[in-house]
This record gives C-alpha cells, sequence and structure tokens, in this order.
C-alpha cells in the first residue's frame, strides 16, 4: 500500500509541474469576482475542517474501526484533492471544448474540496470493510466517475441547479458508496 500511495504522490508532482498553471484567474469550476482570495482561503479552511475532523470524528462511532476513522477520512482528503484538481479541470474543459493548463489556485481548490465530500459518504458505507489500498483505488475511481457526473449535470447539457451539493455530492457519495459495499460482499470475519 505504502508503494502505491508513493507512485501515486511522484505521479501528483509530475501532473503538478506539467500542467499546472498559477496563472491568477478565477478556478475551472468555481469562483467569485466578488469574493478576494483572502475571503475563499477562509472558507477553503472552514470546508476541509468539516471534511477531515467532522466526518473523521462522525465515522468515530464504529467500535473497532473508530480510531481508523480520522486517518482515512485523511487519506481520503489528501488524495482526494490532489486528483480533483486535474480530473475535474479535464472534464470541465472537455464540455466547454477549451483547452489549457490547469488552474491552481485558491478557488480551483475550493472547488475540489467541496467535492471531496462524495468520497467521504462514500467511506460511511465501506469503512471497516475495505483496506487503505482498496480505499485508495476507489477514491480514484470515485472521483473520476464523480466529475464526470458533476460537469454532466451542471455544466454540460442539463445546467442541473444543485443547491449544496444535494444530487452532486450527497447523493452521488451515498449510492456510490452503497455499490462498492454491495460488490466487496461481506467483511471475512462475518
Amino acid at each position: 500500500t505504502q508503494y502505491l500511495l508513493m507512485a501515486s504522490q511522484l505521479l501528483f508532482v509530475f501532473l503538478f509541474s506539467v500542467s499546472g498553471g498559477n496563472e491568477l484567474v478565477q478556478g475551472p469550476i468555481f469562483g467569485s469576482t466578488d469574493s478576494t482570495a483572502v475571503d475563499a482561503y477562509n472558507y477553503y479552511i472552514g470546508v476541509m475542517i468539516m471534511m477531515i475532523v467532522g466526518f473523521g470524528y462522525l465515522m468515530t462511532f464504529m467500535k473497532n474501526y473508530g480510531l481508523g476513522a480520522v486517518g482515512f477520512c485523511l487519506l481520503v482528503s489528501a488524495i482526494g484533492l490532489q486528483w480533483g484538481l486535474f480530473i475535474e479541470a479535464f472534464f470541465y474543459q472537455m464540455v466547454n471544448h477549451t483547452w489549457g493548463p490547469v488552474a491552481i489556485n485558491t478557488y480551483a481548490i475550493l472547488a475540489v474540496t467541496s467535492n471531496i465530500a462524495a468520497p467521504l459518504i462514500s467511506l460511511g458505507g465501506i469503512i471497516g470493510k475495505v483496506t487503505p489500498l482498496q480505499l485508495l483505488i476507489m477514491v480514484l475511481l470515485e472521483f473520476t466517475a464523480h466529475s464526470f457526473n458533476y460537469n454532466v449535470l451542471m455544466n454540460g447539457i442539463l445546467k442541473v441547479m444543485d443547491i449544496g451539493g444535494t444530487y452532486s455530492d450527497h447523493m452521488f457519495g451515498c449510492y456510490f458508496g452503497l455499490a462498492v459495499s454491495y460488490i466487496i460482499g461481506a467483511p471475512a470475519w462475518w
């Protein structure tokens, strides 16, 4: 598992160095011309605390897996944030037929941080059933499917109004977690 995590980090370093851009424009998904970067950063900090601490301690209810819940939430958030920057920008550029460097700025990171809720909701359905390696694979696959779904719903043909990520984040994460739980089956000790 640690070798796959190291390989994924090397892949992310390569992606950041090759396709990342640091131009001072709004992010590919989310941005507001009315707010400053400091406002976006403060909002980002609040959302990340909710993702890591809120989801992590929410899942400590399980007797045998409570101590690992915060660690799993940190793993999902770290991998999801890095992978999400590139996969969200890829699908956004694909839907809008505009290709260019991936904007890596406060607004792009804030948009991806909000979307990390989907894999964390899925984690609630499979915690105690997966290894960190399976969790890493699930996060990469789920974020890819989530980004495609998000761009089809919000930016593509449908143009759905989704206040608070009800459809794109919460329902998607719930059903994806249930599907993964069904595919994995019961734990070996049952």
